[in-house]
């Protein structure tokens, strides 16, 4: 059953679906060990979506430890945060653009330490596979 982008049943199955992935809990093993590895997704209005959204996603050593929607993202701690327009959103849970393609490339800001993302370019492209795994209504 397809699941609507951005809900809170489509970031529960993207965390249920990264802790089902060994292959990414292989690759993102030590990600967020000693530095906070924690997410903001600001998915920002366009392109059909009628306001911005942000979601907190917890990841820590390979694994999510959780998914959940907020309103202010300053309130969160948080290691890092991804933000772009919907349209960029929809080409990368589509596997049609990856995060670090997306983040060079100018169609997505990343607040947190690209060096620390580009150590773990792998964990990140299996993310993105695992996002484009899920079956995807947008709004």
């Amino acid at each position: 059953m397809a699941k609507t982008f951005p809900s809170d049943e489509w970031f529960d199955e993207l965390g249920d679906r990264l802790n089902a992935n060994e292959t990414y809990t292989e690759q993102a093993e030590g990600w967020g060990v000693d530095f906070d590895g924690d997410f903001i997704f600001t998915i920002e209005a366009g392109d059909g979506l009628p306001e911005t959204y942000h979601y907190f996603i917890g990841l820590e050593d390979g694994d999510c430890t959780g998914t959940r929607p907020v309103d202010n993202p300053a309130e969160v701690e948080n290691g890092f945060e991804l933000s772009g327009p919907y349209g960029n959103w929809q080409s990368l849970v589509r596997g049609e653009m990856g995060a670090i393609e997306g983040i060079m490339g100018g169609d997505f800001e990343l607040d947190g330490s690209m060096n620390t993302l580009l150590k773990y370019q792998d964990a990140a492209t299996t993310f993105v596979e695992s996002c484009s795994e899920i079956e995807t209504e947008f709004a």
